[in-house]
């Protein structure tokens, strides 16, 4: 899984010094990405093939195989050198006495073209990640790291503070929330997902969450703030196409991704 992820990244470093593709619906306030390490020039459209295990699920609190093609975070961590960078969240700031952290959020749009707002934010927080009626490996990872060896976890909630900006409130001091688990934590889409959470509707079964987004599922049952977003399922591959409302823009405000086709086929092991 590591290896797969780590393939990806390069994969789409690669491609992005290698196909362009011209402006489609860029944010009021897009990040503007850094100079690539290579500089090529562009050739506009492209399809990009690989081939890989099947997952497990397209959920990315069950199976984080394809977390970074679909999804996004409000903090990144740049690979090069490691800085903490804004991601879905433009801007962040800590309270003097380190025990919350304010994020203002990018007035960006899901891949459906729901806009994103703190209501995404405090579902994937309070309603998926601190609720402990929902289990997954994923999930049981990201919490065991969160009580850093003591007895309470370190993260309390998510709170709104207005249309745009979110606090999240800690339990003791944490400067590490930058590096784990805020880049480590897809933000979800409340509005496809809070069904199936059972603290939401008494009427969802236990597990539903867990299930949601499988490989049955349709493609209009996703979204994500990710750099695609999946066209078509199929019983041995995927097909992503770029998400038309990806907010990360190169220098020359190009939106991104350059490339327009993504295809994952799935291979079994020969026994």
């Amino acid at each position: 899984m590591f290896k797969r992820l780590v393939v990806f990244s390069a994969v789409f470093a690669l491609v992005a010094l290698i196909f362009c593709l011209g402006n489609a619906q860029v944010p009021t306030n897009p990040k503007v990405v850094a100079e690539p390490l290579i500089v090529e020039p562009g050739k506009q459209g492209g399809i990009l093939r690989l081939v890989g295990d099947r997952p497990n699920s397209l959920n990315p609190y069950v199976d984080d195989d394809f977390n970074k093609i679909m999804h996004a975070v409000l903090l990144e961590v740049n690979p090069l050198n490691y800085s903490v960078e804004p991601g879905l969240a433009e801007s962040f700031e800590w309270a003097p006495d380190g025990r919350a952290l304010t994020l203002t959020l990018r007035n960006i749009k899901f891949s459906d073209g729901t806009p994103f707002t703190v209501e995404d934010v405090l579902f994937t927080i309070n309603d998926v990640l601190l609720n402990m009626e929902i289990q997954s490996d994923m999930l049981s990872g990201l919490r065991r790291k969160l009580f850093m060896g003591g007895s309470q976890m370190v993260l309390k909630n998510a709170e709104k503070l207005d249309a745009r900006r979110v606090r999240l409130n800690l339990n003791m001091p944490f400067g590490s929330l930058l590096r784990f688990p805020l880049p480590q934590l897809p933000i979800l889409p409340r509005h496809k997902l809070a069904d199936k959470v059972k603290k939401l509707n008494p009427n969802a079964a236990p597990d539903a969450f867990v299930k949601a987004w499988g490989l049955g599922a349709k493609p209009e049952d996703f979204a994500g703030s990710g750099p695609f977003k999946i066209k078509t399922l199929h019983t041995n591959k995927i097909v992503f196409e770029r998400n038309p409302f990806y907010w990360k823009v190169d220098k020359n405000k190009v939106q991104l991704p350059y490339v327009n086709t993504f295809e994952f086929s799935f291979v079994q092991d020969p026994k």
